[in-house]
């Protein structure tokens, strides 16, 4: 008999839905959130709460226009939760490979001193830019990001432990092993206080590809293995979709082409379901499936790896950046070997 109560309930059932990846459970159930939220006239927060977790489950499904209505729909729930707009509207830029606006989208919370910015809003605002930073290949600035997390009053143990991951490789990117060594270490110490499954496999994500560019592969492999056991226990496909082409370079790298061959099909059946990949991801899923398995479609393999490739070089944009791209994750190979009119 209350509305509050019952659009409460709603909420937080729409917000487990949205961590566990059941992304249709999450729409219905926010959109009941809503309704009784409407309803009580009290809720106008709790409400742009929820468009912009049902954003990030539309974005997910790659249903990018729904996705950019739900977050404007927010400016017709009255005082406008700035932190809740820029972060929804950051996160979905992001998402869609709008690295440049994103960042700067995320900026107006970031890089502000204002009081009226308060410390859960920039922690939660670093630790979006920190990934936007992480996409955009800027490892001097994602260094001065990370810092700041670190720094500030500890909110979550996964956004700490990818924040020194990340911290770890910018050292390592600038020449700074020991330092790097060190972070890890923080890094693996928040990752274990960890006892939320989906934060946990957002962590190992984070550290396994840090691990890997640092060139740490037992570490990687290590790392890989638990969030890939998470994750497919969980069906969370977009962080898993990356643990298993990072166990496909594991396995290059060590010449078990039978093993890589494994997690590569594994990668396979996520491109059935609709949903959202990582973009540099799907660029190495085609290229390894073009030089494991020599088949009639090796080349056309290539030449969508090296097009897809190209995009992502685009949506970089700076010479530096795209060059600090390239020397990651064999990306400067495939541009070399997959050229239009070069043999994979």
């Amino acid at each position: 008999h209350n509305d509050t109560c019952m659009g409460f309930a709603y909420h937080m059932i729409c917000a487990y839905n949205v961590l566990t990846y059941s992304f249709q459970k999450a729409l219905f159930t926010g959109k009941k959130a809503i309704f009784y939220y409407k309803k009580d006239n009290k809720s106008v927060r709790r409400i742009q709460n929820i468009l912009r977790s049902l954003s990030f489950a539309e974005a997910e499904r790659q249903n990018f226009d729904e996705a950019r209505e739900l977050v404007e729909s927010m400016k017709d729930y009255g005082d406008l939760d700035i932190f809740e707009y820029n972060s929804a509207k950051a996160d979905l830029l992001a998402l869609s490979g709008d690295y440049r606006t994103a960042l700067a989208t995320i900026g107006s919370i970031t890089d502000t001193n204002t009081e009226d910015t308060h410390f859960v809003a920039r922690f939660f605002g670093f630790d979006l830019k920190l990934k936007i930073l992480w996409q955009l290949c800027d490892f001097e600035n994602l260094g001065h990001a990370a810092r700041h997390l670190v720094e500030s009053h500890m909110l979550s143990e996964s956004s700490m432990a990818q924040a020194y991951a990340m911290l770890a490789g910018s050292f390592f990117m600038q020449g700074n092993a020991d330092a790097a060594t060190e972070n890890f270490l923080q890094a693996d110490f928040f990752a274990q206080h960890i006892k939320n499954d989906f934060d946990r496999i957002d962590a190992l994500r984070t550290l396994c590809l840090c691990q890997y560019i640092c060139g740490n592969l037992a570490e990687t492999q290590t790392y890989a293995e638990e969030a890939l056991a998470l994750g497919l226990r969980h069906s969370c496909y977009y962080p898993t979709f990356t643990v298993l082409i990072v166990l496909v370079q594991v396995h290059s790298i060590a010449g078990q082409k039978e093993k890589a061959k494994f997690y590569l099909n594994e990668a396979s059946y996520f491109l059935s379901t609709g949903y959202l990949l990582p973009a540099k991801d799907l660029i190495l899923y085609y290229y390894y499936g073009s030089i494991l398995d020599k088949g009639e479609n090796a080349t056309k393999l290539a030449g969508l790896a090296w097009r897809l490739l190209q995009d992502e070089k685009a949506r970089i944009g700076t010479k530096e950046h795209v060059a600090a791209f390239l020397s990651l994750r064999q990306f400067g190979l495939i541009d070399e070997q997959c050229a239009p009119g070069t043999e994979p």
